[in-house]
């Protein structure tokens, strides 16, 4: 709208064609009045018509002879006669007035005009030209409404909005956007973005801001910092606003406080990552499979290794018995008995002992599988664990039972412990392996029992080792691997290893050395010195609750002296003499304080004695033991 304005000349144009009209002939005069688009009058000193010319007659709806009868106020509906008899009197001390006004043409309707009116002293007429605005008044009238919407709409919509201009200042923000940030409209408003980033994403802002203002539009998500301090993770989608011209103008954006999504997002990755490494590294396999399709959609690792064929090859049930049961009568025997017992549904027949699998490369191995079925989640937790070893392992310990020359009491013993000593972490696994496939379990639950699991079947995996590792030294199988060795870096990492278990138990490790630089390095069995160092201070560790372990060594002649000293309960002197036999412990009940099969002693003895040294313990009851071994160096 152009009323009220300072300016009042008219446009050059209209002027142009007012004064022109003057010095034109008649005819010509008559031809522009005729051909002109706008409404054109001349009026007199008292506001009648004395021309008008046929556009505004078409526009008004009375004729060019009915005009000239009339005068201003028959059209006029703002103005009464006074105010348009005083206009007409300013005009003749000024160069041009241009106002709006209201015309009633013949019918009664009312419509909007723009006048442009000058006075000529020659002729003592006032010439007036009149332009139809009804049409842009109406609209003007419109986008005022949709403004006043649209200001109601953005200021209450549940959506943060903000707009940023070309060097990515505030330009206007909503009433969501205060809310989310804690900030008003003043605070804000000319402002860089950049400055209410957390610092570590104002710079990669400033790199992205160019893209943004050349894709023309906006996915990014960045962590601001509210009023109050705290920092909130914001995501922001949006457009750019062009010129007509195409050029940049504005940035359009609606924002979502997504910090609680973050975090949740976050606690899940943590929950899932931490789930993920605990089954990856369990040593029993566990898959996941659809109990109606019978198609695997998870195993670890251990489960792929267990079975020896590629992951791919195992997911779907027909290819896995074809790949893991090669000889079609065994195979057949097995789908028969696994699908009977599965579908009697009783959970005790869900359990598979001595399964003779076949490995992609042709070995042969036994397994235990046992099934878990979840129903309410169509899921099948499937389990496997390898006891190929575990069978050598008997049938070793059968061989070595033969032959050996202990008293039938000590046999007894030892079998009684290895029951013992197998079994627990067996029921361990099974055990609790069953709990979890109670779907009432909370997230805590399930977390304990897979690390109870874990415990267990690293426990079980220790004890079946240190049987192997003893059955090698006994049957003399043991190789020696001399090589240079810094004995100095070997005790360094094993106090670090050990340090979080014994700070657990209010231990104090301490290292003392007795070589330095090149002296500390020494030709020996890396590996089977790590391992006899590793067995002592384990045992330190187990038999001491609270106080120090000492661990060092000191160059003797010809040799190195390590030792491994405890303030533990120390060793009754009737049991020193025996603490080095196979399958003993200070406690040989099955009431001991202590778990183990009593081997690690006995594996130390044997790699000391292989490499030529001679081991042995000094101990005092409820005071603590040091245990020496020697090895010879060249």
């Amino acid at each position: 709208m152009e009323n009220n304005r300072s300016d009042y000349s008219v446009s050059e144009e209209s002027a142009g064609l007012e004064l022109r009209t003057i010095a034109l002939s008649d005819k010509e005069k008559s031809i522009i009045l005729l051909t002109a688009l706008d409404g054109f009058w001349t009026v007199n000193d008292r506001g009648r018509f004395i021309e008008v010319n046929e556009a505004y007659c078409k526009l008004i709806g009375y004729s060019r002879e009915e005009m000239l009868t009339m005068s201003i106020m028959d059209v006029e509906a703002m103005e009464s006669e006074d105010d348009i008899l005083s206009r007409i009197d300013r005009l003749k001390n000024c160069d041009g007035h241009r106002f709006e006004s209201r015309h009633r043409c013949k019918n009664g309707t009312l419509i909007d005009v723009e006048i442009s009116a000058n006075y000529l002293e020659e002729s003592q007429r006032t010439f007036v030209f009149i332009r139809d605005i009804t049409e842009r008044k109406r609209n003007e009238a419109l986008q005022n409404e949709r403004e006043i919407w649209f200001a109601s709409m953005f200021d209450q919509a549940p959506l943060g909005y903000q707009s940023l201009d070309e060097n990515g200042r505030f330009i206007s923000i909503n009433g969501a956007w205060t809310e989310t940030m804690g900030y008003t409209s003043e605070e804000v408003v000319g402002r860089s973005f950049g400055e209410f980033l957390a610092p570590e994403f104002v710079e990669p802002f400033r790199e992205r801001f160019p893209l943004f203002k050349s894709r023309g539009k906006i996915h990014s998500e960045f962590e601001m910092i509210h009023k109050s301090g705290q920092r909130r993770f914001i995501a922001f989608e949006g457009r750019i606003g062009y010129t007509p011209e195409g050029k940049f103008r504005q940035t359009h954006c609606i924002l979502q406080d997504i910090t609680e999504r973050k975090q949740i997002e976050e606690d899940l990755l943590k929950r899932n990552t931490f789930i993920q490494i605990v089954l990856d590294n369990l040593p029993i396999g566990v898959a996941l499979n659809e109990i109606d399709g019978g198609s695997a959609f998870y195993m670890n690792r251990k489960f792929e290794e267990i079975y020896g064929w590629p992951k791919a090859e195992l997911t779907d049930i027909d290819h896995f018995f074809q790949k893991v049961y090669p000889d079609e009568k065994y195979r057949n025997e097995i789908i028969n008995q696994v699908m009977a017992d599965i579908a009697s549904g009783d959970l005790t027949r869900m359990h598979w002992d001595g399964m003779a699998v076949t490995h992609q490369d042709g070995s042969k191995h036994l397994i235990n599988a046992a099934n878990i079925p979840l129903y309410e989640q169509n899921i099948m937790v499937s389990t496997a664990y390898d006891i190929t070893e575990q069978k050598n392992t008997e049938r070793e310990l059968v061989r070595a039972k033969e032959k050996a020359e202990e008293s039938d009491l000590l046999k007894s013993a030892f079998l009684a412990n290895m029951s013992h000593e197998i079994r627990t972490p067996m029921n361990g696994i099974l055990g609790f392996t069953e709990l979890l496939k109670d779907p009432d379990l909370s997230e805590t639950e399930k977390d304990k029992f897979i690390r109870i699991i874990e415990k267990s079947g690293i426990r079980l995996l220790g004890i079946i080792n240190d049987i192997i590792d003893l059955s090698k030294i006994e049957s003399r199988q043991v190789v020696t691997k001399l090589n240079p060795t810094n004995i100095n870096k070997q005790l360094v990492f094993l106090q670090s290893f050990f340090l979080p278990e014994a700070e657990s138990k209010g231990i104090r490790i301490t290292l003392r050395t007795g070589l330095e630089g090149p002296e500390a390095v020494v030709i020996t069995d890396q590996e089977k010195l790590y391992a006899i160092l590793t067995n002592l201070i384990k045992n330190a560790i187990k038999f001491t609750q609270g106080g120090s372990i000492y661990i060092g060594y000191e160059k003797k002649s010809g040799s190195v002296e390590f030792f491994v000293k405890d303030t533990g309960c120390g060793i009754p002197a009737l049991k020193r003499g025996i603490i080095f036999e196979r399958f003993r412990q200070g406690e040989n009940s099955f009431s001991r304080a202590y778990e183990g099969a009593g081997l690690g002693l006995a594996i130390s003895k044997g790699y000391v004695e292989n490499l030529g040294g001679k081991i042995w313990v000094e101990s005092e009851e409820g005071v603590g033991s040091t245990f020496y071994f020697t090895i010879p160096i060249s």
